[in-house]
């Protein structure tokens, strides 16, 4: 019986002559070898039935094949550390049919197909894990650590392969150590953009977090001539991607000035996201999104952007093939909202019937959506539910003088000369 290395430990083979008992060693010492979220730390678990129901709710709004397979994975970890086995089983095996080399059913995904080897190894260890629990007899453990043994360590993989599975964890990690697997994979394949968008997007969500900002006044801000670099990269990689567009618009409105050349300049980010995915829901979700986060802070609408709102919603449903509740919540919110301010009468009960119709489809979708429609049916619904307000702004230089020939940013690497960071201010209510 030859000792053999499997995912970094030496083990005996596992034939007829190794007892249950240290099958069952072996086994465990090969899967704590392996990358997926059971033996990575500082994994983001969503306990609350509201996160999970809006994760499974959003994902026909996955940006690729990529990103819905990822989610999956996530969600079949979660529902597993819930309790619900038969649930993260049929999650994890839903992630393996783009994978497989079916006429017909191979997937188009470029991003799948590049690091599918990393890919597979994260799902084949996840799904491992899984198993586990029901591989209850000593024949079926034994089948499932020798199907373990099979899967190929990574290791054995080239640089391109580990920085896809860095690029995994770091999608499934909290902060701040996603940031650190982010890094991490953009090291191993620095000319993979969507690694670099990965860590831009990492950095501009910890700063809408309340106790980490890095433009509170008086402070200069590294962090964000990073995110800006890397997003940069991200826009002028070979590796096609709405994201970074749809980045850049939602940089302009948080730190810009609420100002029109600013609103423009995001407008023009949404325009070259959709021409070049007009058929992604996720592209149309997030452009009625960033449509909303130029409402004019005071909380009035301008009608022409509630039309936007509305129509870029109802686009996106219909592109993702199924009613998506959270996009019928934020559809509602807005309906109901604007439908306050039309002086036109009858206009203004169309309107707020129709809010309060897709209010109430999406009231048990999580708590926050039935509270709105409690508040929306009692007339006390106010523009704080649509959270577009920043705590923070940031001065955009006025002119046009940039590489990016959407929006100047400050901290930004130019070829025209590095400019330096400007101090944040504080927005005065």
């Amino acid at each position: 019986m030859a000792p053999i290395l499997v995912h970094g430990t030496i083990v005996p083979e596992l034939d007829d002559s190794v007892s249950p008992m240290a099958a069952n060693m072996v086994g465990s010492m090969m899967m704590r070898g392996l990358a997926c979220p059971f033996t990575w730390d500082n994994m983001m678990v969503f306990d609350d039935d509201d996160d999970i129901n809006c994760m499974i709710d959003r994902l026909p709004l996955a940006v690729s094949s990529w990103d819905s397979i990822i989610q999956k994975c996530h969600i079949a970890f979660c529902e597993f550390q819930r309790g619900n086995v038969p649930k993260s089983s049929c999650f994890i095996s839903e992630c393996f049919i783009p994978l497989l080399e079916v006429p017909g059913l191979e997937t188009s995904c470029e991003l799948t197909k590049t690091y599918r080897q990393g890919l597979k190894h994260v799902l084949d260890a996840t799904s491992a894990f899984i198993r586990l629990h029901d591989a209850h007899e000593d024949m079926s453990r034994r089948n499932l650590f020798n199907f373990v043994a099979s899967i190929p360590s990574v290791d054995s993989m080239d640089e391109k392969q580990k920085a896809a599975i860095n690029a995994i964890r770091c999608k499934l990690s909290a902060y701040p150590n996603n940031k650190l697997y982010a890094r991490a994979a953009i090291a191993l394949d620095p000319n993979e953009g969507q690694w670099h968008f990965y860590l831009s997007k990492v950095i501009y969500d910890a700063e809408q977090l309340p106790d980490h900002n890095c433009m509170k006044e008086g402070h200069e801000a590294p962090d964000m001539a990073d995110l800006l670099n890397h997003n940069k990269v991200a826009l002028f990689s070979a590796r096609k991607s709405p994201e970074p567009f749809l980045l850049m618009a939602h940089l302009i409105l948080t730190y810009g000035h609420p100002s029109t050349p600013q609103v423009e300049k995001a407008n023009e980010c949404i325009k070259k996201a959709l021409d070049q995915f007009p058929n992604s829901p996720f592209v149309h979700e997030q452009a009625a999104e960033i449509v909303v986060k130029s409402t004019p802070l005071i909380g009035l609408y301008v009608m022409s952007n509630l039309k936007k709102i509305e129509l870029h919603y109802k686009e996106a449903i219909r592109l993702a093939g199924k009613d998506i509740l959270s996009i019928r919540h934020r559809l509602g919110l807005n309906q109901v909202l604007g439908a306050g301010q039309l002086r036109v009468h009858h206009e203004a009960l169309l309107l707020r019937a129709e809010g309060m119709e897709n209010l109430s489809k999406a009231r048990h979708l999580t708590a926050e959506a039935r509270i709105h429609y409690e508040l929306a049916k009692a007339d006390n619904l106010n523009f704080s539910a649509l959270s577009i307000c920043s705590p923070f702004m940031f001065t955009f230089p006025d002119d046009d003088d940039d590489d990016y020939e959407l929006v100047s940013c400050p901290g930004a690497s130019s070829s025209k000369g590095n400019k330096k960071s400007k101090k944040g201010r504080r927005r005065r209510k």
